[in-house]
């Protein structure tokens, strides 16, 4: 390195230093706002929450000098798979679905499917009057399931080493359309303008106690954890969440779960039920791109009812 070069890093070293502080930190605007009718809260920890009617919008900031940009979240991966055992189920496996009616998804749980021949519709192209949950009594023995979305590109491989035959699979569907929101930045004033106006921050739009509920009920929607909860019925009590620290952990040979250490088990078909809760692990997948495949006519589930 020569020594124009040292002298050169030297006087860029305090600016660079700033714009990696400003871009780690955005305690210094966070707050709640009130922008065009929505509510905007800007976390300490560089995170953000848009709250509209029917709208959630999540994401990060990140600071560009004197431009705040909030990226919104988009899932790495349409689909998540989520398994356990279940002891009592001697042979096959369970599928529930849940929102894949919101695209003309595909799948392939063929036996011995350990090269992709061929898909299906999980749901029939006019599907209306949809029941929850969709749940799949599969009797193959799947090594391992296939996912897609029609008319892309990329197919979803998840391989079922774990031995698994209770499943739970999501589709996150990207909503949000919106590539980005920017920002102007006033370091003095430690402000953000927008459309040429300063935006001043607001007490209590929205309460801890609400942005807690609604955060828990948008990671469960869009769940990318390394577990998911629900009691026997796919309830994942998305008001309030689960409280695992009231239960107790069970196992039967290769199977657990937990149950309440304060109500007795219940009825499990019944939807409120909070006598049981089951941990499903989830399942990474390969991603398989331009593969080939045909599509068959049928669909996995046929919703169809007369307005």
């Amino acid at each position: 390195m020569t020594i124009k070069t040292i002298i050169k890093l030297i006087i860029l070293l305090p600016f660079l230093t700033n714009i990696t502080c400003c871009a780690q930190n955005s305690s210094k605007i966070a707050g709640q706002y009130k922008l065009q009718g929505s509510a905007m809260i800007i976390n300490p920890d560089n995170t953000f929450l848009i709250v509209a009617y029917g709208t959630v919008v999540k994401g990060t900031v990140e600071f560009q000098d004197t431009i705040v940009k909030l990226i919104p979240y988009k899932p790495k991966v349409p689909f998540v798979l989520y398994g356990r055992k279940n002891q009592s189920k001697v042979s096959g496996n369970t599928i529930m679905f849940q929102s894949f009616n919101e695209a003309q998804t595909l799948i392939n749980y063929d036996e011995n499917n350990k090269s992709l021949q061929k898909m299906k519709h999980v749901f029939n192209l006019d599907a209306n009057c949809i029941d929850y949950p969709n749940v799949l009594n599969n009797f193959n023995n799947n090594a391992k399931f296939y996912f897609a979305i029609k008319d892309q590109k990329e197919v979803y491989e998840f391989e079922n080493n774990q031995g698994f035959n209770d499943f739970i699979v999501l589709y996150l569907p990207e909503k949000n359309k919106i590539s980005a929101l920017y920002f102007m930045l006033n370091k003095e004033k430690n402000a953000i303008m927008y459309d040429g106006k300063e935006i001043s921050k607001e007490e209590n739009l929205i309460k801890e106690a609400d942005i807690k509920q609604i955060m828990g009920m948008y990671d469960r929607v869009f769940s990318e954890s390394e577990n998911y909860y629900c009691n026997p019925a796919y309830n994942f009590f998305e008001e309030k969440g689960i409280d695992l620290s009231q239960y107790k952990k069970e196992k039967y040979k290769d199977e657990y779960y937990f149950v309440n250490k304060y109500n007795d088990r219940g009825d499990k078909n019944e939807y409120q039920n909070i006598g049981i809760i089951y941990e499903y692990k989830k399942v990474n997948p390969k991603i398989l791109v331009d593969k080939t495949y045909s599509l068959d006519t049928n669909s996995v589930f046929n919703f169809n009812c007369k307005e």
